[in-house]
Order: structure tokens, then sequence, then C-alpha cells
């Protein structure tokens, strides 16, 4: 009652107080938390929207993430386990039907699943990602994807953070009692190949990028539910209403149920990945380029 007596700017310091003194505050050692996931990828064109002309795929399943491995020397560092459970994949074309347009579709995506990966998460950043290094290109992208999630901060704060999306300028706003903003811009990618210019101006092209994510956080500032949206929009510079779009939303939502598993014994986060996955290597946060399968009379230009 004290805490909700007091402006909400002092929210935060109220929880991380109630969180310290209930012993709650993050991950536990040897449990963790479990999360439903749904991630939504759309191509339209830039304008005039049309109906049924949407494209796209959907993702869905579970996610549970568990904390193996805690630094004697800061308790807020873990290594967390991330396993995605029961993946699904839905698509939608422009004959399917409306309004959501999106069918039950098989594929092989239940491959991703059957390795889990790697975090060391401290005090909110994902320091560093491990996987096994013989992972399809797309499936280490989406565990990149899902690790970016869990970089977040719990008080207004201006940073330059690398995830997934590159290098960005991060700003984060408190926008309720358990709400944080994170808007990303100026993201800068070091792994991707510089984008192509066009040498005839009329044909040059325009990008416009938008990254935005709120999280609402649990009394122990641990996420409970996530709305990532994102969308890129290329348009020609000539004509603005000739281009396309592609808009990405990704949903986790906390579930019941709290996953378990045995606490390693390890001097580092290095040494607990060798004694669960010896095969494991680390690797980068950064999305990585995807090798281009082209007919053998080559990919057009």
């Amino acid at each position: 009652m004290i805490c909700r007596a007091i402006t909400s700017n002092y929210w935060k310091l109220c929880v991380i107080l109630a969180a310290v003194a209930g012993g709650t505050r993050g991950w536990e050692l040897g449990s963790g938390h479990k999360y439903t996931l749904t991630n939504t990828l759309i191509f339209r064109e830039a304008e005039p929207p049309k109906s049924g002309g949407d494209v796209g795929y959907r993702l869905t399943g579970e996610l549970d993430i568990t904390a193996l491995w805690q630094d004697s020397n800061d308790p807020n560092i873990f290594l967390l386990k991330f396993e995605l459970l029961s993946p699904q994949l839905w698509i939608k074309s422009r004959r399917a039907p409306e309004p959501e347009g999106f069918v039950e579709h098989s594929s092989k995506v239940e491959q991703v699943a059957e390795k889990p990966f790697f975090i060391l998460w401290r005090h909110g950043d994902v320091e560093a990602v491990y996987m096994d290094p013989a992972e399809s290109a797309s499936s280490a992208n989406l565990k990149r994807g899902l690790a970016s999630l869990f970089q977040y901060r719990t008080l207004d704060d201006e940073v330059r953070q690398r995830d997934a999306s590159g290098l960005c300028n991060v700003a984060y706003v408190t926008s309720g009692d358990n709400v944080i903003e994170k808007r990303k811009t100026a993201c800068a990618h070091g792994t991707l190949p510089p984008p192509r210019k066009h040498p005839n101006p009329v044909f040059a092209v325009r990008l416009e990028s938008y990254r935005n994510s709120t999280y609402v956080l649990t009394q122990s500032l641990l996420p409970e539910h996530v709305f990532d949206y994102e969308t890129h929009r290329m348009t020609l510079v000539a004509k603005s209403d000739v281009g396309t779009s592609v808009v990405s939303e990704r949903t986790l939502k906390q579930a019941a149920g709290i996953p378990s598993a045995t606490a390693v014994q390890a001097n580092s986060a290095k040494h607990a990945v060798m004694l669960l996955k010896p095969e494991y290597k680390k690797t980068g946060i950064e999305l990585q380029p995807m090798p281009a399968t082209c007919p053998d009379a080559g990919c057009p230009t």
C-alpha cells in the first residue's frame, strides 16, 4: 500500500526493495518460466492496401527458460537454457480464408526444437549466445531473435545495445507501474553485406524502419508479457506508393507451469556450457546472412 501511494516514478525502486526483501529478485537457480510464443511475419504492398493482399507465416509454440548456472561473484549473472517446444508453422496466402488467413502447414520447423541453446544473461543484457555450430542459418537466426527479447532495462535509460537487429540506439521509457517501452533506432549490422544502390536515381529506394517492444514485468522484474513490433517499408523515392513492407510481430506470454533443471557446478559460463553440451560454441547475437539457394542457371540479378 505504501508503494501504491508513491508516484509512479519510484515504482521500480519499490519493486526492487520488495523483491530483495522477499528473495525473489530475477531468476532462480534450477528453476525457470514457461512462455507461449507467437511469431508472425507479414509481407504486403506499400500502398494502397488491398483486401486479401497480404502473405506471410506464423510460428507458434512454447518456450521454456531455466537458469542452470549462477555466477558466485555476481548473483545477477546467469546461464539460461532456452527450449522451444511444440513449434507449429502456419501460412497465409492470398487465397487463405479471412480474417486471420493463417492455416496450419506441415514443415520441418520441429527440427528447430531438437536443440536447445544458452545465453549468458547479466542484469538484463545478453552477453553471449551458445548454440550448436551445426544449426541451420534459419534456425540459428530464429534463436538469436528469441534471445534478443530477453535484453531489456527496468528503468528509463538511453544506451547502445547489440542484438539480432545489430548495434542500435535504444531508449527505455517506463509507461506504467510495471511496463517498459523499448524503442530501437539507427541499427547498424556488422554481419550483413552493405545495401546495393541503383545507378539510376529514378530507381533509388527509401527504407523506413520502426522497432518497438513493450515489456510487462513481474514483481521479480522478469518478463511476464512481451510484445515486439517491427516494420520495414521500402518505397521508390520518385513514387512513394510503389514498394513493399514487412511487418514482424512477436508475442511472449508467461504460461502456467514452472520448468526445473539440475543446476551446474562450474567456474564460468563457458565451463558450464562445456559440461552441458561440449560441441556448442559461442556465437554472435546479430542475424547472419542466409545462404542463397539458386537453380543451376544461377540467381537472377
